[in-house]
């Protein structure tokens, strides 16, 4: 079984041919890899484009030439290999949209106690004034933003997190021993 296929960021478009002649239609690639591969199966043998090349090839050159780049022609296995790549891009994004969300929300709650902290219990105890507390207290907390928003919108965090992940690993595996 051969279909004909473009994806998109999150789903997929199928195109096909009946006797109304080829038509197109978006399947959604998380739903689609969650199905069990008994019920996939059915649910795309009607939307395959045939059980020959020949058949997809010649529904792909009826589509526009402008759709022809983006659209590729894969069997089953293949099919299952793209709804799997693009469910896990899926779900990365929605992973790192989540933790974003985590981060900010800490940060909104965290805030203004760390602030209140600072400024009314550390800074005074060490014995620095009234308006030096409060012009520490918002440096560190502008350090603490700055931290923040690096870490939130910035690809390096990714890697800083994976070195820490790393390390703590290592760590753990000695640890062990």
């Amino acid at each position: 079984m051969f279909f004909v296929v473009q994806p998109l960021a999150d789903e997929i478009i199928v195109f096909a041919q009946n006797e109304d002649g080829i038509y197109a239609e978006k399947l959604n690639a998380t739903d689609l890899y969650a199905m069990l591969p008994k019920r996939r199966a059915r649910f795309l043998a009607s939307r395959a484009a045939g059980d020959s090349v020949m058949a997809a090839i010649l529904i792909k050159q009826a589509l526009p030439i402008a759709v022809q780049d983006q659209v590729q022609i894969l069997t089953a296995t293949g099919l299952h290999e793209l709804t799997h790549d693009l469910y896990v891009a899926a779900d990365k994004a929605r992973t790192q949209h989540e933790n974003d969300l985590m981060m900010t929300l800490t940060l909104v709650i965290a805030s203004p106690i760390i602030f209140m902290l600072l400024d009314y219990f550390v800074f005074p105890n060490m014995g620095i004034s009234g308006v030096w507390s409060v012009m520490f207290t918002v440096g560190l907390m502008a350090l603490v933003l700055g931290v923040w928003y690096a870490v939130t919108f910035s690809t390096a965090a990714a890697d800083v997190e994976h070195w820490v992940m790393t390390c703590f690993a290592k760590l753990h595996r000695t640890n062990e021993n």
